[in-house]
């Protein structure tokens, strides 16, 4: 086995989907959505959501490029589309008031929530709360990028990606179970800070696809 693109792969999926999931910013949200519940309630749920949140990125990297073969959609086409998505993803998010993502901004509003936190685990807590569209739409690019070589399944790349969800999941669970106590260690300004360069590093990640997908159509032409 091949570490090489294992290595490669690990730091460019993590710096494309922890921007986009915003475990810190949707934590902060997730504690103000649970504040009935008690530290190790929170952390349960926590747990869940994580995992969830890891079934749901796999399932995407995995059966992903059959849904675009389904629909016949190329893998440069979805290298270029996704990676504009993750370009406009980090530019709004850099030149937003506060440096986060829409996920921390979303308003979910439940009235019963101290009764059913425990039901909510996938439904709003994992999706859309934590995975939405846009973490779909980074898992369906970094799919695409992992499989560029045409009939050859370069598993080391797959790895790669797979680790680095299980790291995102892992930082989902903390930022979620542990949310009360993030809250007090980091100032406001540090956040922001935090989240700035993470979307400059989104920004730069996405324009990067984007480039790889037009190079790829280019020599489709030739």
């Amino acid at each position: 086995m091949d570490l090489g693109p294992i290595l490669i792969f690990i730091p460019i999926a993590f710096s494309t989907l922890f921007p986009v999931v915003n475990p810190i910013g949707t934590g902060i949200l997730f504690l103000n959505l649970t504040t009935e519940a008690s530290s190790p309630l929170r952390r349960q749920i926590a747990r869940k959501i994580a995992a969830n949140s890891l079934v749901v990125m796999l399932f995407v990297l995995m059966i992903g490029l059959y849904v675009l073969e389904l629909f016949g959609l190329s893998i440069p086409v979805v290298q270029l589309c996704g990676g504009l998505i993750l370009f406009f993803m980090g530019w709004q998010s850099l030149h937003s008031s506060d440096g986060t993502n829409d996920a921390s901004k979303k308003d979910y509003v439940r009235e019963d929530v101290k009764s059913v936190y425990e039901n909510q685990a996938f439904y709003p807590f994992t999706f859309p709360l934590t995975i939405g569209p846009g973490t779909i739409a980074a898992g369906l690019t970094l799919s695409a990028e992992a499989s560029k070589t045409a009939g050859i399944i370069k598993w080391e790349n797959y790895l790669g990606i797979t680790i680095a969800m299980l790291l995102v999941a892992i930082v989902i669970y903390i930022s979620y179970g542990y949310s009360d106590l993030i809250v007090h260690r980091l100032s406001p300004s540090l956040r922001k800070v935090i989240m700035r360069l993470l979307n400059f590093i989104l920004l730069c990640i996405g324009g990067q696809i984007t480039v790889n997908g037009i190079h790829a159509i280019i020599q489709s032409f030739q």
